[in-house]
This record gives structure tokens, C-alpha cells and sequence, in this order.
């Protein structure tokens, strides 16, 4: 299984294992907003503060926007 595949399509059909499928889709879920996440920081940190500026952000706006709550 490749790294972009979820996780979540490989559910069993009994009950318990749809409990455990759905507790997959979640943990499937939750790493990739992880993953997202991380590499808009790294992206955000690469940029020098000229890049930023022709933006409108500056460093400070760096855990708003990663945290999606960035308003201008």
C-alpha cells in the first residue's frame, strides 16, 4: 500500500470491525491533516521575508494560517 492510499478502504464488514474501521478512517483522517499541515510549514519556512511581504503575511501569522483561522 502506497503512502497516499488510505487506510480507511480496507474495512472489515462485522460490527466490531466496523468500529475499527471507522476508528481507521479517523486516525486516516487525522494523519493526513497532520501531513498537510507539516508541509505547509515547511513551505511557510523556506520563504524568505520578501516572499512573505509581496504576500501580505509576516512570521507572526504562521500558526493562524496553518491553523486555518488566518483572516486579512
Amino acid at each position: 500500500m502506497a503512502i497516499t492510499e488510505s487506510i480507511s478502504t480496507y474495512r472489515p464488514m462485522t460490527p466490531t470491525g466496523a468500529v475499527m474501521g471507522r476508528l481507521l478512517a479517523s486516525f486516516d483522517g487525522w494523519l493526513f491533516r497532520r501531513r498537510e499541515r507539516n508541509e505547509l510549514t515547511r513551505t511557510l519556512l523556506k520563504m524568505s521575508d520578501r516572499d512573505l511581504r509581496d504576500l501580505g503575511i509576516n512570521r507572526t501569522d504562521f500558526p493562524a494560517i496553518i491553523g486555518g483561522s488566518y483572516r486579512r
